[in-house]
C-alpha cells in the first residue's frame, strides 16, 4: 500500500460520551434530587424505559472491515479509540444501597477524537444537561483512561425546563478496544457533586460497552 493510501486509510469519526439515570436524574448524574431528596439508591427509581431500550437495541452495524488498529509510519496515527461509538452503562458492584447488577444506568453516543478528547450525547433528556465531555489517554495500545466531566440540571418533567443547578458530575472509564477494533469494553465510576465541586452527593460504578458506529 503507498504511503498515500496508508494515510487515507485512518479517517476519523466523532461524537459523544455521557451518563445519568432515574426518570428525574441529571444526565451524568447521581440519584435525582429533586426536592432535595438525597436518600439512598434502594429508594431511587430505576432508569426510564427509554434508556433501557436504547441500552439493549442493536447497534449501527460495523462495515466488517474492522478498524485500521495499528498502522505505524514511526509513529501510531490512530488509534483504534479514535471514531463514534454507541455506548452504554449498566450497574454492577454497588451493594446493597445501590442500583442491582444489571441496571441500565445510561445509553447514547459517544466520540473520541484523535487530540485526546470526547464528547457525549446521553440518552437523557436534554434539559438535565445531556452532553458532557472528558480527556483520555492511551494506556497501552488498545486500552484507555478517561476523565470525564458534566454539569448536571434537575428539571421540571411538566415544563422540561432546568430548575436546579445540582452540581459538576465526574465519570471515570477504563476501556479495552477489541482486535477488531469495532467494540470496546471495561469500567465505569461515576461521582455526583454538590455545586461546590467537592461534597459527594452520590455515585454508581459499573461496566460499559460499545459498538463503533460507521459510515456503513
Amino acid at each position: 500500500m503507498s504511503m498515500r493510501n496508508l494515510m487515507l486509510a485512518t479517517s476519523i469519526s466523532g461524537c459523544l460520551l455521557q451518563a445519568v439515570w432515574p426518570t428525574q436524574a441529571q444526565a451524568c448524574s447521581a440519584p435525582s434530587l429533586k426536592g432535595g431528596n438525597v436518600a439512598a439508591w434502594a429508594v431511587q427509581p430505576l432508569p426510564s424505559a427509554e434508556i433501557a431500550a436504547m441500552a439493549a437495541g442493536a447497534a449501527p452495524a460495523a462495515n466488517g472491515q474492522g478498524a485500521i488498529s495499528a498502522i505505524y509510519l514511526g509513529y501510531a496515527l490512530t488509534p483504534p479509540i479514535v471514531g463514534m461509538w454507541k455506548f452504554a452503562f449498566t450497574a454492577q458492584g454497588n451493594g446493597a444501597a445501590g442500583p442491582p447488577d444489571g441496571t441500565p444506568i445510561d445509553a447514547g453516543f459517544q466520540t473520541w477524537h484523535i487530540d485526546r478528547t470526547e464528547l457525549m450525547n446521553s440518552g437523557r433528556p436534554p434539559a438535565t444537561g445531556s452532553f458532557c465531555q472528558g480527556v483520555w489517554e492511551q494506556i497501552n495500545w488498545g486500552t484507555y483512561s478517561l476523565n470525564h466531566w458534566a454539569l448536571s440540571w434537575d428539571f421540571d418533567p411538566d415544563t422540561g425546563k432546568p430548575t436546579v443547578f445540582v452540581g459538576p458530575t465526574n465519570i471515570q472509564e477504563r476501556v479495552s478496544v477489541d482486535g477488531p477494533g469495532n467494540n470496546y469494553s471495561g469500567t465505569f465510576s461515576l461521582t455526583q457533586y454538590a455545586p461546590d465541586g467537592t461534597t459527594v452527593l452520590g455515585g454508581v460504578k459499573g461496566v460499559v460497552t460499545a459498538t463503533r458506529v460507521t459510515v456503513n
